[in-house]
């Protein structure tokens, strides 16, 4: 039984690290173009940062949580 919870556990942190570094290379998107001045997405792309950066950062701390660095 602790086989298999072990391996939950090692799923869940890489599904949840996974996840922090689709949310940085969102907020790498984005940042570059508002950066880059895109009038034609500015909007869009201001909309994905402000969801992406801070969703991001949450799910790296909980990574870093889950596996003991913090």
């Amino acid at each position: 039984m602790d086989d298999i919870l072990q391996a939950l556990y090692n799923i869940l942190v890489l599904i949840t690290g996974f996840s922090a570094v689709i949310c940085a290379s969102l907020t790498a998107v984005a940042l570059i173009n508002i950066i880059a001045s895109s009038a034609i997405s500015y909007r869009d792309d201001k909309m994905l940062l402000a969801w992406s950066f801070p969703t991001g950062l949450c799910l790296a701390g909980i990574t870093l949580i889950m596996l003991g660095a913090i």
